[in-house]
């Protein structure tokens, strides 16, 4: 599941001394709707390098794209984009922060365990004293999203109840994603499959209706895929297959190859070989990370002895 971006926090961290940031936070999606280029992230590089180095602007900018690479979940450039700038004397405490949170999870992603628990801690701690200055719900999701990874699953649900009860009114479609995606979370971990299905659905009922593609790419799998290990193959194709009218190019090039390889899967449990042998076929494995193309291998494997 994927968290909020700390770009409007940002924003109104550097630009003005507001008591309370606004609960209408943004990522680099709600920036990308702005313009109609195909491959926003070569638009925000292009943009980037007109800026003066560590200006406000600057700031801004390097924190939607950050966002943007977290997104397509390509850690290895993230490790790249962050590692200069982590250290950073004159970064602002809020993108100081992102940096923390996103370093963390990639670390975490690669392998790298001791590490990523230590800036998970520094995350944690900023996490926390910004909560107790803005009252951002955001700052709570992060808070509640981190203890989840880094294993203290009571505390993380004890946070996301918290989170959701105070502000249960709250209009804002990006946040009732995230809260039931991190609920949905807890639940799967815990093995109770029936709830984080319950959550799973109420995540993407918040989302579907926005015009935020890629988390309702997110939202439709993480159905899907709960459905797939419920049995019920029929649901789980359904919402896969929908996922794929949400999907931008090359964006989503990733998640193609991966709900493909799900479909592909399904339909061999259900008993259709010569659909699954079709769609197998047309998977693209530079899009699959080593958990995936080990499925496809196997996938692959299964199918030829049943020719």
């Amino acid at each position: 599941m994927n968290p909020i971006n700390l770009f409007l926090f940002l924003s109104i961290c550097l630009l003005s001394q507001l008591a309370h940031s606004s609960e209408h936070l943004s990522d680099h999606e709600q920036y990308c709707l702005n313009f109609t280029s195909e491959n926003c992230l070569d638009l925000i590089n292009t943009q980037l390098t007109a800026q003066t180095l560590y200006s406000k602007s600057w700031y801004k900018l390097k924190s939607i794209q950050l966002d943007y690479i977290y997104d397509i979940a390509d850690y290895s450039e993230l490790i790249t984009q962050i590692e200069p700038l982590i250290d950073l004397p004159s970064a602002p405490t809020v993108f100081r922060t992102q940096l923390y949170f996103y370093y963390a999870k990639a670390l975490n992603s690669k392998g790298d365990k001791v590490n990523a628990k230590i800036y998970a801690d520094k995350a944690i701690a900023k996490l926390e004293n910004m909560y107790e200055a803005f009252e951002s719900p955001y700052r709570l999701l992060e808070l509640a999203n981190l203890h989840y990874v880094f294993g203290d699953r009571k505390r993380s649900y004890s946070l996301l109840l918290h989170v959701g009860n105070r502000f249960a009114k709250s209009k804002d479609a990006i946040f009732h994603f995230e809260l039931n995606s991190n609920k949905a979370n807890i639940f799967y971990v815990w093995d109770e499959l029936d709830k984080s299905l319950k959550y799973r659905l109420l995540a993407l009922y918040a989302i579907e209706n926005t015009e935020h593609n890629s988390k309702i790419v997110v939202a439709s799998g993480n159905v899907a895929r709960t459905y797939q290990l419920l049995g019920q193959y029929e649901s789980a194709i359904k919402h896969y297959t929908d996922s794929f009218g949400f999907m931008q190019f090359p964006k989503h090039n990733s998640s193609k190859a991966v709900y493909t390889l799900r479909l592909a899967e399904l339909n061999w449990q259900s008993g259709n070989v010569g659909q699954a042998a079709s769609l197998l076929a047309k998977v693209q494995t530079e899009g699959l990370k080593p958990g995936h193309l080990s499925l496809y291998n196997q996938l692959k494997t299964e199918l030829m002895t049943n020719e």
